[in-house]
């Protein structure tokens, strides 16, 4: 395993990292980011070379399908090779939803810790999107604006959007 640590120790804290993503969120791109690169390599650590028999199922052969496709088209429609960049990039998705697949399978994660951080996560958003409009500022310090309170997103209108995708 990982580190030598015991397999319950090594679940425990692949499922706490993906039980950041919804604080991740709230930090930005750069800790969704880090955040899914880590539950990359650690989910990577714990995959052996027998828990790939996943290929082997329909849905999941189509998707990757789909990921090679992507890359393909990107060589044929790009002159000054940006697309093929970001396409490499989208490989990342791939890789986070083949591990969690995986993992998922082999029931290393458990997603009530997804679940119970994101239910936390939004209400704590949203108590404080409803500090910001009675009082003018958020538990952060941040002002609201004119138009709209955006809660710890700062000047950033995205804690409706937020709230829609975490809300359970």
């Amino acid at each position: 395993m990982i580190f030598s640590l015991s397999s319950k120790k090594h679940n425990l804290i692949i499922n706490l990292v993906l039980a950041l993503f919804p604080i991740a969120f709230i930090g930005g791109n750069f800790s969704v980011n880090a955040n899914l690169c880590i539950f990359c390599i650690l989910g990577l650590f714990f995959i052996k070379k027998h828990d790939f028999q996943i290929f082997k199922e329909r849905k999941i052969l189509i998707i990757s399908i789909f990921f090679i496709y992507l890359l393909i088209i990107s060589f044929y429609y790009d002159s000054n090779n940006q697309q093929i960049e970001k396409s490499l990039l989208y490989f990342r998705y791939l890789l986070f939803f083949l591990i969690a697949a995986v993992l998922m399978k082999n029931k290393v994660l458990n997603l009530n810790f997804l679940f119970f951080s994101s239910l936390i996560c939004s209400f704590l958003v949203s108590l404080d999107i409803l500090y910001q409009f009675i009082n003018g500022y958020d538990l952060f310090g941040f002002k609201k604006t004119l138009y709209h309170s955006s809660g710890p997103f700062n000047t950033e209108a995205m804690a409706g959007g937020y709230l829609m995708n975490f809300f359970p």
